[in-house]
């Protein structure tokens, strides 16, 4: 997420999560069609934004992701079951 839209819009997990899938899948594609140095540009890709989305999300404080980045990138250090989604769709 850019810092101009960080200052308006909450960053949510579930984001990243959606991200890294398309791109994941995609580079899947890449691959049926024959194009595997461009599937391996995108798992690579999708593997940073695994790599972001804990740098991000991850609370030691909590000892779990956090549900959300606030206004400034602050994090929204709550409890909540949000955390699930992100576990059962693969990318904590």
């Amino acid at each position: 997420m850019t810092a101009a839209l960080r200052e308006f819009v909450p960053a949510v997990p579930e984001i990243f999560l959606l991200a890294a899938t398309c791109v994941l899948l995609i580079a899947d594609l890449y691959d049926r069609v024959g194009e595997p140095a461009r599937a391996t540009t995108l798992r690579a890709e999708g593997e940073a934004l695994r790599g972001r989305f804990e740098r991000d999300f991850w609370s030691d404080e909590l000892g779990r992701y956090v549900l959300a980045r606030q206004k400034g990138g602050r994090p929204c250090e709550v409890v909540a079951s949000n955390a699930g989604q992100v576990l059962w769709g693969g990318i904590a």
